[in-house]
């Protein structure tokens, strides 16, 4: 009997190891059949403290809600399905809605990104500016400036070692500059360029400055940039983005040896008869950063640089553009000009709330607007989709591919590459 018993006992713990043998290879088959799809980790402090919510929503190809997830700082999520079940690429649709104290609107801006491939892995890290060098470079006194014997002065510029200077400017007479009251920082060489009444840009490098120094500069003495890039403008238009051309003796990332060579040139280029912006570039620097924005009739301009300099520019005609229907649902338009890829942007106001949805694509892509799950618009009913107008394609005829875009945006932290955009903004 005791025999018989123990046969039992034995034949139970078999029948018992078998069943967890089987168990955990069914939980081990289980997982090989799913797969990661797509990845996000959030940095620690990418959301500010005024978020009111923060989503992702992930779609196949064709527009079907694969899954979606609120993201909180510091999260790193899994997106999951069987294998093989989901498409090669998905529309990744990121949701950011924060209250707008200041204004008592709720904000919410939505991004839609077509043709990302599956099982990419997506970052979202904070942007904390570098203030090194500012910290570096304190304010220790004042100086003041007076160049004499110019023939006339239509523009200046005058900065220090990476800071751009706010001083107290006047034009004695037409051949005088005076610029009292600088702020004298311990790098103490300063750049100042001078646009002239012959419409010559000139320089010259001030250093070695002492608190309490009253510089008398001779205008004779300043010298041509060793190159200049002439920029034709249309007539009677604006600069409704200062032009900005930054100098950078080696990369663009150093904190020291950077001067500002153009800054805050505006409507004066036609207030003085100039029909064009002029540039002018220094061989000592090897990297610069140009960045400026025309309002033109009907459209906008808008270009950027990071990198060696710019060495030939027109500013182009509006194309012509048409569109059968506004509606975020079925939007379409035409053009008759290439380009890389585009951004369509919709946007509805009131007193309450503000929407801003962009749609991000390349030149082949025909995407429109995709359905949001009813978890999220239930959430928010003050996020009216359905009131939002359609206010502007965005055309990019120079830029990196859409794919490269996004890498550079989500995925590579790589902030030494160099880059150049230009685009055409046509608004509704």
């Amino acid at each position: 009997m005791k025999s018989f018993k123990l046969i039992l006992i034995l034949l139970f713990l078999v029948v018992l190891g078998c069943s967890k043998n089987e168990t955990k290879e069914n939980i081990s088959e289980t997982k090989s059949l799913q797969e990661i799809y797509f990845s996000l980790n959030v940095g620690n402090n990418y959301i500010n403290d005024s978020s009111l919510g923060n989503w992702i929503i992930v779609h196949d190809e064709n527009g079907n809600i694969l899954d979606y997830s609120k993201y909180k700082n510091g999260d790193k999520l899994s997106f999951e399905a069987p294998k093989d079940s989901v498409s090669d690429n998905l529309r990744i649709t990121i949701l950011n809605s924060f209250y707008h104290t200041s204004e008592g609107q709720k904000n919410f801006f939505l991004e839609t990104f077509p043709n990302v491939p599956k099982k990419s892995i997506w970052n979202f890290n904070s942007s904390i500016p570098n203030t090194n060098a500012l910290l570096q470079n304190p304010i220790v006194g004042k100086f003041n400036i007076n160049v004499n014997n110019i023939p006339e002065v239509k523009n200046h510029t005058l900065t220090g070692d990476n800071i751009i200077l706010t001083t107290n400017t006047t034009i004695s007479d037409s051949n005088q500059l005076v610029i009292n009251n600088v702020d004298l920082h311990e790098r103490n060489t300063y750049f100042l360029s001078i646009l002239d009444g012959n419409n010559d840009l000139k320089y010259t490098f001030i250093k070695n400055v002492k608190d309490g120094d009253t510089l008398n500069l001779d205008y004779e003495n300043f010298q041509n940039f060793d190159s200049y890039l002439n920029v034709n403008l249309p007539p009677n238009k604006y600069l409704s983005t200062p032009l900005s051309v930054i100098a950078y003796e080696k990369d663009l990332n150093q904190n020291s040896g950077v001067y500002t060579l153009n800054h805050r040139y505006d409507s004066s280029y036609w207030n003085v008869g100039l029909n064009y912006i002029k540039i002018g570039y220094l061989d000592i620097f090897e990297k610069y950063k140009v960045d400026f924005q025309l309002a033109l009739e009907g459209y906008v301009y808008k270009y950027r640089k990071e990198g060696s300099k710019t060495e030939n520019l027109i500013v182009p005609e509006k194309p012509n553009f048409t569109y059968e229907d506004s509606s975020i649902y079925d939007f379409s338009f035409s053009i008759d000009e290439d380009y890389i890829r585009k951004v369509n942007t919709w946007k509805y106001d009131s007193e309450s709330s503000t929407i801003v949805w962009q749609i991000f694509s390349d030149s082949k892509a025909n995407l429109n607007f995709n359905k949001l799950p009813i978890e999220i618009t239930e959430a928010y009913p003050e996020m009216n989709i359905d009131s939002m107008k359609y206010k502007s394609t965005s055309i990019y005829t120079k830029s990196k591919s859409q794919l490269d875009f996004i890498e550079d945006l989500f995925i590579s932290n790589d902030k030494n590459d160099e880059y150049e955009l230009e685009s055409v903004v046509i608004k509704k």
